[in-house]
């Protein structure tokens, strides 16, 4: 559900960081199934983490847990309104 980065990077820095980790045989890293602008980036114990944003089976679990977890950070999801 996660990728992460040694560092507290900006999105820009992390972006690039995980780009240049699958050209050297990494595992491949698609952007836009990441929460990577610089306000949604997770930074925790000198790391910076991205969230993904392809929602499965266990997600909405993962999410409390973090809520529950950091409470004074401010984490917030909210359900958006289906299209029809």
């Amino acid at each position: 559900m996660f990728r992460r980065a040694d560092g507290t990077l900006d999105a820009t820095g992390f972006v690039q960081r995980m780009r240049e980790e699958e050209e050297s045989g990494g595992k491949r890293f698609e952007e836009r199934r990441f929460y990577c602008a610089d306000d949604e980036l997770i930074h925790a114990e000198g790391r910076t983490y991205a969230f993904t944003n392809q929602w499965g089976r266990y997600t909405v679990r993962a999410i409390n847990e973090l809520i529950q977890a950091f409470p004074d950070h401010q984490i917030m999801c909210t359900k958006s309104e289906e299209e029809t």
